[in-house]
């Protein structure tokens, strides 16, 4: 997040269950992959001091941009594509919870901190 996003940052992430589902081990190239989680708790907070560089950006999309033409075998469809192909992820709840700093940019809770922004996305 912090390349894509320089004045937030990830505070904590917690997942409260996740389970996996494999019908055939034998036939994984066909079988359904199913993850389930139930609930995911996000916490971001704002930055005390951050600096937005240009060059980031545009680095960033000249190393996306050699790959992808880096790429061998284009066209190809391997095991891993087939058992990407068969993934089903199922979230039934996630909580994202933003909190920002104030002016002050600090810290320490007062009555000068602004309240948090909470996102409640369910199934």
């Amino acid at each position: 997040i912090a390349n894509f996003i320089p004045y937030i940052k990830l505070a904590s992430i917690y997942v409260s269950k996740l389970s996996f589902n494999v019908t055939s081990i034998r036939n994984i190239r066909k079988s359904p992959i199913e993850i389930s989680i139930d609930e995911v708790h996000v916490v971001l907070v704002e930055r005390l001091a951050y600096t937005f560089c240009q060059d980031e950006w545009t680095d960033l999309t000249k190393y996306y941009l050699e790959q992808s033409k880096n790429k061998k075998n284009i066209g190809s469809y391997g095991l891993i594509e087939r058992i990407r192909d068969n993934i089903t992820l199922d979230v039934n709840r996630v909580y994202v919870t933003f909190q920002p700093m104030g002016k002050f940019k600090t810290r320490k809770i007062g009555k000068w901190t602004p309240p948090s922004f909470s996102l409640v996305m369910n199934h």
